[in-house]
């Protein structure tokens, strides 16, 4: 889904995917006169993906970052009050 949207999102005009959700597949069919364009299209996608994985990453990192901070207030809170 994500790279669909990629490609939509920064397709050239003239381009026309198809989308084979069962296969998870797509295909276009251009004139060889495009094919640099859609090469640097899917260097776009490419670099598009790359951050979106380093994203996730950071992400996930801060979220185990707070559920660690969550725990050790607790344990802070519970031998204050205890």
């Amino acid at each position: 889904m994500l790279v669909k949207g990629l490609l939509e999102f920064s397709r050239v005009a003239g381009f026309q995917f198809t989308y084979n959700k069962i296969q998870k597949t797509f295909s276009v069919d251009i004139p060889a006169s495009k094919r640099s364009a859609l090469y640097r299209l899917f260097l776009v996608v490419e670099n598009e993906l790359q951050k979106e994985l380093e994203f996730k990453l950071n992400l996930k990192t801060a979220l185990a970052f707070e559920r660690q901070y969550q725990i050790e207030k607790a344990g802070v809170y519970h031998f204050v009050a205890g």
